[in-house]
């Protein structure tokens, strides 16, 4: 799942930022939060979310 948050497809890149946060993966927490300024607003939004959702459950 890391490998593919750093894929140049941004599609790829949202998908595995919504499965780290679907399934709380916080070794991910320090990449989604570096996507959030992803220049695809539909990148940097599931970002946001994952950095939200792993810092709430104290990744």
């Amino acid at each position: 799942m890391i490998g593919a948050l750093a894929d140049e497809s941004w599609r790829v890149r949202e998908m595995a930022a919504r499965v780290v946060s679907r399934r709380k993966l916080g070794d991910a927490l320090s990449i989604v939060a570096e996507l959030r300024r992803d220049p695809v607003p539909r990148v940097a939004a599931a970002a946001a979310r994952a950095t939200a959702i792993l810092t709430a459950a104290g990744a």
